[in-house]
């Protein structure tokens, strides 16, 4: 990379690293810092990290907070990480809080702060971030439409709100539309994950489903005699 910034480029070489650790973001014009790179300075410069500190923790929501502080000679910096739904698709919160904050102290003890970020600051700081297709009219976005499919699933295991093999039809025929495109844009929703037994597809659990209802559907018609 010709048109790379000299500050950078000295850091890098310092860190036993080529110009591929670093790219431009086109939109905004700053230098993302890879992931894998950052990890291999830190590596290199002999950065050591204490345990993180965590600040804030949600699982259910899916928030972290997370303090990282290390190391290098006698300079020690500390700085936080942060991962909510608002500014990460990831589904592994702490994860992603540790990553953020070990890549900014990093950035900071081997001279890059300012100057450059890290590519876990933001989902579109990824080089070769796949481009989501622009959903059809009316479709929904991935959220939206997960949202939609567990309100289904409770729905028909709801004993008051599907009582029958009949309603259970007139259910998913009322989410055909919902259906149809989770079919199309995310079938292991479906059919499940192949060679992943703890992910069970919608069509199983609709199959169990309805087995259930017509053993007491058949319950119903022919009640045992009592003697």
């Amino acid at each position: 990379m010709s048109d790379i910034d000299p500050a950078i480029g000295k850091v890098l070489k310092e860190c036993g690293l080529g110009n591929d650790a670093v790219w431009k973001h086109k939109q905004s014009g700053s230098w993302i810092a890879k992931h894998w790179a950052l990890e291999k300075a830190a590596a290199h410069k002999n950065i050591i990290f204490d345990a993180p500190q965590i600040i804030f923790a949600d699982p259910e929501k899916k928030l972290a907070t997370i303090c990282a502080t290390g190391h290098l000679g006698d300079r020690t910096e500390w700085s936080i990480g942060e991962a909510a739904p608002y500014n990460t698709q990831q589904q592994y919160p702490f994860a992603m809080a540790e990553k953020r904050a070990k890549d900014r102290v990093i950035l900071k003890l081997i001279g890059l702060h300012g100057l450059a970020y890290s590519e876990e600051e933001a989902d579109d700081f990824k080089e070769n971030r796949p481009k989501e297709k622009p959903l059809p009219s009316g479709a929904l976005g991935k959220t939206a439409a997960k949202a939609e499919m567990q309100k289904l699933s409770v729905l028909i295991h709801d004993n008051e709100q599907t009582p029958t093999v009949d309603m259970l039809n007139a259910h998913l025929a009322d989410h055909k539309e919902l259906l149809e495109q989770v079919s199309r844009d995310w079938p292991e929703w479906i059919h499940g994950m192949e060679n992943n037994k703890d992910f069970v597809g919608f069509n199983e659990r609709i199959h169990d489903r309805r087995e259930e209802l017509a053993i007491r559907d058949a319950e119903n018609l022919h009640p045992q005699e009592t003697e």
